[in-house]
């Protein structure tokens, strides 16, 4: 599953991991299950409240929870970094086709905001649950960032979404992992 090969990536990478968007704990859980410290930000107070029941009924140690939007300003201290691995997981961002442009640039944004946190050698984690935002265009929001970048992973659903042949909207679940060269 995504999340375990992410949460190993993570302790190579030496963590701490930083999961934007974590929902009820997602990436941050998995890291912390695998011994690395995790920071998960949702901006709804009620999954953060899920997350760390999740996390206390698993005792995992090592997590802190933040509520902020992952579009906001970000400058609480405790996601300052640097970290080792950074997980950029939004909501569905573009439902329709005309709304790709909007969409792109709002990730691109993101992801040049928390580019300067990442240390060299870490791994970037962008998903996308939107059928029309693909590799592409999270291939362009790396290109436009800070750092140099090398895609490491080209991913998708795991077995829990399975897509029904000739069903192309099906396919809407993205996940590239980039390695900052420098």
């Amino acid at each position: 599953d995504n999340r375990r090969r992410v949460a190993t990536l993570a302790r190579c990478d030496g963590g701490p991991l930083l999961d934007l968007g974590c929902h009820v704990g997602g990436f941050a859980l998995h890291a912390a299950a695998a011994g690395v410290p995790a920071v998960g930000v949702d901006r709804s107070t009620a999954m953060l409240a899920r997350a760390a029941e999740h996390a206390r009924m698993a005792a995992l140690p090592g997590l802190t929870w933040v509520e902020a939007d992952m579009f906001g300003a970000l400058d609480d201290p405790r996601l300052a970094g640097p970290f080792g691995t950074i997980v950029v997981d939004p909501p569905k961002l573009a439902g329709r086709r005309r709304d790709v442009a909007r969409a792109a640039d709002a990730m691109q944004r993101m992801v040049a905001r928390v580019a300067a946190r990442l240390r060299v050698g870490g791994h970037l984690v962008l998903c996308s649950c939107s059928h029309h935002l693909g590799r592409e265009h999270l291939d362009h929001c790396v290109l436009a960032s800070p750092g140099r970048y090398a895609r490491v992973a080209s991913l998708g659903a795991d077995l829990d979404h399975p897509v029904a042949p000739g069903h192309a909207e099906g396919e809407y679940l993205r996940v590239a992992i980039y390695q900052r060269r420098a």
